[in-house]
């Protein structure tokens, strides 16, 4: 007369990480696969995120099929509009609409504005109309969608840092440490 309850969870991942599980494994010795592969993973899509918080930008690319779609509120006099994703491969739309209903709005046309390597978009001969979800932008761009693609330095940076997470998986709440010849307390 037992019921039992099954809780099944999957997680999905929608772009790829700054590295790979392999090259994290090159970097360190002593890792069972089958145990590490996991936490390894998590841990690398835990960096990647910290690494665009702390660039504040989105690294992985966005395409014309899958667009990164913003809504900025000008203030009075705004011309400049940073995009989070650099650098930008092309504008789909630069729209404004008062009411905040891009669907009827005429997009601008592609000589009232220009967008540096630093993904910031500058109109060109007017300022935006002030107001609050007033100005979109539709566009692909970022800085990868594959690892392979990733710079180096990045790539090898993500890979040491989930190495040093990974060595020290089990030093949670720990206060102190000792090692020959000398001790540490934190």
């Amino acid at each position: 007369g037992k019921k039992l309850r099954h809780d099944h969870r999957l997680l999905c991942v929608d772009a790829p990480g700054l590295c790979t599980y392999e090259d994290v494994q090159a970097q360190f010795t002593g890792m069972n696969e089958d145990l590490s592969r996991p936490l390894i993973e998590d841990m690398i899509e835990a960096i990647s995120a910290q690494f665009e918080k702390r660039c504040r930008r989105k690294l992985r690319k966005s395409t014309a099929s899958a667009p990164t779609v913003q809504t900025y509120s000008p203030r009075a006099r705004q011309r400049l509009f940073q995009l989070e994703r650099y650098p930008v491969d092309s504008i789909i739309s630069v729209k404004e609409a008062t009411d905040g209903v891009f669907a009827s709005a005429t997009a601008f046309d592609s000589t009232d504005y220009h967008v540096d390597e630093n993904g910031m978009l500058e109109l060109r001969y007017r300022d935006a109309i002030e107001g609050v979800g007033s100005f979109q932008i539709t566009y692909a761009g970022g800085m990868f969608s594959d690892v392979s693609m990733v710079d180096f330095d990045l790539r090898m940076a993500a890979a040491r840092q989930v190495g040093f997470w990974w060595k020290r998986r089990n030093d949670l709440g720990i206060s102190s440490i000792s090692v020959p010849g000398a001790s540490v307390t934190v």
